[in-house]
Order: structure tokens, then C-alpha cells, then sequence
């Protein structure tokens, strides 16, 4: 099959918070090693990726459905 993403978390114990993110690039075996670091760092110009690295602003707004 083809190419599958994860994206687990990274947890303090202590705190008990969440202290980032590990991209997991599941590959299949007909995919050769040398194309590994190139497909890597397509994954790293996400653009998710590059919006949750530059702590955006977290809004939550409560408003009333009508009717």
C-alpha cells in the first residue's frame, strides 16, 4: 500500500502536558532509503507544522445557536 503518516505526542510526566509533536513517515518497502530524507523533509514543510511552530493564538468562542 502506500505511504501512512502518524503524528504522536511528546508528554512531560511531571507536568503531565503535552511538549510536542513526532511525525512517524511509514513507508513501504518498494520505496528505496535514498528517497527516505527527501520525503522527510517534504513532511517538514507542512504547513500545519509551520503554523503550530510559530505558537498562532488559540481562540474559543461560545455564541448561541438561533431558534
Amino acid at each position: 500500500s502506500g505511504i501512512e503518516i502518524t503524528i504522536s505526542t511528546k508528554r512531560d510526566a511531571e507536568k503531565k502536558a503535552i511538549t510536542g509533536f513526532v511525525t512517524t513517515l511509514h513507508l513501504p518497502e518498494e520505496i528505496p532509503e535514498r528517497l527516505h530524507s527527501a520525503l522527510t523533509r517534504v513532511v517538514e514543510q507542512c504547513t500545519v507544522k509551520k503554523v503550530i511552530a510559530n505558537q498562532p493564538e488559540f481562540e474559543v468562542v461560545a455564541t448561541l445557536r438561533p431558534g
